[in-house]
């Protein structure tokens, strides 16, 4: 029994192992987040890049003016003037770069019910958030040693019974 014993600690180690054989390693997760290609047909031309060596993606790198409370009354104020009434329930997340020269751009959304099972939303809706998410313009860099660098960030946009309720960051 003690012998048993003596082997239990190394044999749960081994079980809880951190990434199994058949899992992706976490940095392929990280490059997904940051990796937004550049798509003609999709994005403005005069949008740029200030840095070809990376993209910080972090949610302690970049903060907004006012603070998110402040970013989340820029959008509802927008969303609200809407004159398009929509049916939509569910989530809307866009995914955008913001430059060095804290310009926005190449806009990338996923849409999904509650259960996060994508589903269709209107494209006005969609260009309504992107013209939001485009206007906002007060983006600050917490970090000293990521100014100059592009940075990477997302936004989720909540929908119920056609209503704008909520962004989460």
């Amino acid at each position: 029994m003690k012998t048993f014993l003596l082997f239990l600690p190394p044999l749960a180690l081994i079980s809880c192992q951190e990434n199994p054989t058949n899992a992706e390693p976490p940095e392929r997760y990280a490059a997904q987040m940051v990796k937004i290609a550049p798509d003609a047909e999709l994005d403005n031309p005069k949008f740029y890049l200030c840095s070809d060596t990376g993209m910080v993606h972090s949610r302690i790198a970049l903060s907004y003016e006012g603070g998110f409370s402040q970013l989340d009354a820029e959008c509802f104020v927008a969303l609200a003037q809407s004159e398009e009434r929509y049916t939509y329930d569910g989530l809307v997340l866009v995914r955008f770069i913001i430059n060095c020269d804290k310009v926005t751009g190449r806009f990338r959304f996923q849409t999904m019910d509650a259960g996060f099972v994508h589903q269709e939303c209107p494209e006005t809706l969609q260009a309504e958030i992107k013209d939001c998410a485009a206007k906002l313009d007060k983006w600050t860099f917490i970090r000293e040693e990521n100014r100059g660098m592009d940075h990477s960030k997302f936004l989720n946009f909540k929908f119920e019974n056609g209503k704008f309720l909520l962004i989460i960051h």
